[in-house]
């Protein structure tokens, strides 16, 4: 297990230092669309957090399958080997005129590569029969990786004075080194976990029971995305955030999601039902997402408000994660955690589209519609 949180944990790092650096590459005046304005920048940005989640909503389903068939230790390491060539394509975009194309293509190539950490999941859930424990170690590592590469991203990024627009690719080159780091370790540290055999393989049945697991958990997700997707140019352009303090302010949120993962949710399952727990955090966080979407002037309310959404999303985590997993055996459990992220991109996707057209109405609005999408998702949750 150690080895698995090192491979998720590098996996997230890798991939959430470019989360705060998307948003000043197409929001600030020397990024890749000076001259346009911020109707279609908010559009661009939009388009290129969604082609990475159709990437994963195309890969992911597919790299459980070859993990369940080939080997699961064979299955990421191609995955990571795939990544690679998305960062290169990104890292040779700030270097060319009109390079948004390249860049554009990269996180496309990124998303088909992301089913990477659904692999790496399905090895950790095949490792223990605490799957519930298992994810939320899972969802910790992934949290220290999203603390430290904001972080990283906001400090290789914080220039004083206006650099050459190349200066701002460092961060994709600390990915492209991380992503070697960790096929150093699986290569090294992981044994290879053999493909199912077909007697011993579990289809997942699509009744109704299941189909509405994974519908409730696109609706939490896409009342997720709608405000993890927007909250950075949201902070841009309302309060002005350098890329430094985008960086810090994600940092700061992963710390409370860390520390709500590590003491707050094993002491709330204890004392709390595991269906109410659930039922509690999806009406908390809609309601928070609700105010902030009424619109916000005080800067240490909103953060407050962020920080119970973040803290309602790591309990929760776990607990869909650990219901998706045990529809399947822990010898294949590369199509579950495949499709979970798969509709983690869906969710992704859709919320990247709708957030173009609900910020051109108000500012808050991306907020207020995923407070409604959250209390769909506490509504329908009673179906379980």
């Amino acid at each position: 297990m150690p080895s698995l949180l090192i491979v998720i944990f590098l996996i997230t790092m890798s991939t959430s230092i470019i989360s705060p650096l998307v948003g000043p590459l197409f929001f600030s005046d020397h990024g890749f669309l000076p001259h346009a304005n911020d109707s279609l920048k908010m559009y661009a940005y939009s388009l290129t957090m969604g082609v990475y989640a159709l990437g994963m909503i195309v890969g992911n389903p597919v790299w459980g399958m070859i993990a369940d068939k080939k080997g699961q230790k064979r299955a990421i390491i191609w995955a990571l080997t795939g990544s690679l060539f998305g960062y290169a394509l990104c890292f040779i975009s700030f270097f060319l005129f009109a390079g948004v194309a390249f860049f554009f293509l990269g996180r496309a190539i990124d998303g088909l590569m992301a089913g990477r950490r659904a692999i790496a999941l399905s090895m950790l859930a095949a490792a223990t029969e605490d799957k519930f424990s298992a994810f939320r170690f899972s969802e910790m590592a992934t949290a220290a990786g999203l603390l430290l590469g904001p972080l990283i991203a906001g400090l290789l990024t914080n220039f004083s004075e206006k650099v050459p627009f190349y200066y701002y690719a460092s961060p994709i080159v600390l990915m492209l080194l991380l992503v070697l780091v960790n096929i150093f370790v699986l290569t090294k540290k992981l044994k290879p976990i053999s493909p199912a055999n077909v007697s011993d393989r579990k289809k997942i049945l699509f009744n109704s029971k299941t189909l509405t697991l994974f519908f409730n958990f696109f609706i939490f997700q896409l009342a997720w995305y709608l405000y993890f997707i927007y909250v950075t140019p949201y902070i841009i352009l309302k309060w002005h955030f350098t890329p430094f303090l985008v960086g810090a302010f994600f940092s700061i949120l992963v710390l409370i999601y860390l520390f709500s993962l590590a003491i707050i949710a094993p002491c709330l399952k204890r004392c709390i039902k595991e269906t109410h727990l659930m039922k509690i955090c999806l009406i908390v966080a809609a309601l928070l997402l609700t105010l902030i979407g009424r619109g916000l002037d005080n800067l240490y309310l909103f953060f407050i408000c962020n920080a119970g959404i973040v803290t309602a999303m790591a309990i929760n985590t776990p607990i869909y994660m650990t219901k998706i997993s045990n529809l399947s055996n822990n010898q294949e459990q590369g199509k579950p955690m495949g499709i979970q992220t798969s509709v983690i991109g869906l969710a992704w996707l859709t919320a990247a589209l709708c957030i173009g057209y609900l910020a051109s109405l108000t500012m808050e609005m991306p907020f207020l519609a995923g407070g409604i999408t959250m209390a769909i998702a506490a509504i329908t949750n009673q179906f379980l």
